[in-house]
């Protein structure tokens, strides 16, 4: 979570992901 905080983009895709219920990568393998 801290590294997704990092930068404002991963920023957004930290919200992204918790939005989409999970990180993309595992519900893609």
């Amino acid at each position: 979570v801290v590294e997704d905080a990092a930068t404002p983009t991963e920023l957004k895709r930290n919200h992204t992901l918790r939005t989409g219920g999970g990180k993309p990568r595992e519900r893609r393998t």
